[in-house]
């Protein structure tokens, strides 16, 4: 394994300053069990802003930050998967 996927591992999994594996395994797992309950799909009013966004020519990555801030998770991937369809 390289040292910075255990590096990654080591400062996303340490609590109170120590890597406890057990610790890290159940967050890893409650990690997976939330990311596969958020919608995969770009869809209704989110779908709209980002479209809206995209015809002021924000860029996806200016898109991705904005939403960001707001509390939004949508990665400039998606962004440009929904650009390449009205292009």
């Amino acid at each position: 394994m390289h040292q910075s996927s255990i590096s990654r591992e080591i400062s996303r999994n340490s609590g109170e300053g120590r890597y406890v594996f057990k610790t890290a395994e159940k967050q890893a797992v409650r990690r997976r069990r939330s990311a596969s309950r958020i919608p995969k799909k770009m869809k209704g009013a989110l779908e709209s802003l980002v479209l809206q966004c995209l015809e002021q020519d924000w860029s996806p990555e200016q898109i991705s930050g904005r939403l960001k801030l707001e509390g939004i998770c949508i990665s400039h991937g998606a962004i440009y998967n929904t650009k390449s369809i009205i292009d």
